[in-house]
C-alpha cells in the first residue's frame, strides 16, 4: 500500500502535483517487478535493471532502482533530492557498494 502518492499526471509536465515518497517508489517499483509479464529493463553480464529516473525543482535528481545481481539478490534503492544528475548516480554506487558489503 502506498501511504503518500498523489499522482496527478503520469508525464514529465513539471507544473502537476505529482508527489510520492521514497517508500512508494520503492514499494511501486517491487510490486512492477513482481509482475512476471514485465520483463526488466536493462541487462549486462553481471546484473539485471528496473529502473526510474527524474528530476524536478522540489525532489532534485532522483532514483528508484531494482538491481539483481549474479548471484540472483536483488537489491533496491531509492535516492532522491539528488543536487546534480552526477551525485545522483555516486550515492547509488556508494548505497549498492554498501550493501553489498
Amino acid at each position: 500500500m502506498l501511504h503518500c502518492p498523489q499522482i496527478a499526471a503520469a508525464d514529465d509536465d513539471l507544473s502537476n502535483d505529482n508527489l510520492s515518497t521514497a517508500r512508494d517508489m520503492s514499494r511501486a517499483l517491487l510490486a512492477l517487478s513482481a509482475d512476471p509479464t514485465l520483463p526488466m529493463t536493462a541487462s549486462a553480464p553481471s546484473w539485471t535493471l528496473a529502473a526510474k529516473t527524474g528530476y524536478t525543482d522540489t525532489a532534485g535528481y532522483c532514483f528508484t532502482g531494482l538491481v539483481e545481481g549474479e548471484d540472483g539478490r536483488r537489491l533496491l534503492v531509492t535516492v532522491l533530492g539528488a543536487p546534480s544528475s552526477g551525485s545522483r548516480w555516486a550515492d547509488v554506487e556508494r548505497l549498492l557498494s554498501w550493501a553489498r558489503g
